[in-house]
């Protein structure tokens, strides 16, 4: 399956305090380490308001957000205006240890669905999921009756839930909404660079 790859960074860090997307980790950006997972992919891309601001990163489209709602909606609508293939697999820059050697299965698992969504002790992960292009009419309807949140418009939506069961170790999921979050993935010996 031929997919492309959208890195959204629309969020606005009041939790972290500053942007997080630019925080470190072990001296690389956490949206680093999000692009840096995504080696698989030949079109990817990153989705923000100021898309400028990463343009140390290498390899990669810059994509502006159609609108002024930062929500991974607009991201979403935003990326699939600018990728390559019918598949989108969707990644928040605050996810640094994503288990990125997994999106080919996941796109494989997916099937026939009109997106393949992580389900993780009953959390969905629509930012860490694939899309089908087919969405794209509904998400743009329901952005213009201001439903932004994925959540509630996944029920018009033909979804692949996958479990623990598929990921098995599901400590990649961990975002990074606080500086504590951070202090904590920071301590995390296994993540340490040799």
């Amino acid at each position: 399956m031929n997919l492309s790859c959208a890195i959204i960074s629309g969020g606005m860090s009041r939790r972290f305090g500053g942007d997080k997307t630019l925080a470190t980790l072990h001296g690389k950006p956490l949206v680093q380490w999000v692009a840096e997972g995504l080696t698989f992919a030949t079109d990817k891309m990153i989705v923000a308001k100021e898309p400028a601001k990463y343009a140390f990163l290498n390899d990669i489209s810059f994509v502006t957000d159609l609108y002024e709602q930062q929500c991974p909606l607009v991201g979403i609508l935003s990326a699939f205006k600018h990728a390559k293939n019918d598949h989108l697999f969707v990644i928040s820059a605050d996810m640094p240890l994503f288990p990125f050697s997994l999106v080919p299965d996941m796109a494989q698992m997916m099937g026939e669905a009109d997106i393949a969504v992580p389900v993780i002790n009953g959390k969905y992960y629509p930012c860490a999921a694939i899309y089908h292009r087919r969405v794209v009419p509904i998400l743009a309807d329901n952005f213009s009756k201001g439903v932004y949140k994925l959540i509630t418009i996944f029920n018009e939506l033909n979804i692949k839930t996958l479990s623990e069961a598929f990921f098995t170790d599901t400590s990649g999921f961990a975002n990074i909404n606080t500086k504590e979050d951070l202090e904590k993935l920071i301590q995390r010996i296994d993540i340490i660079p040799t």
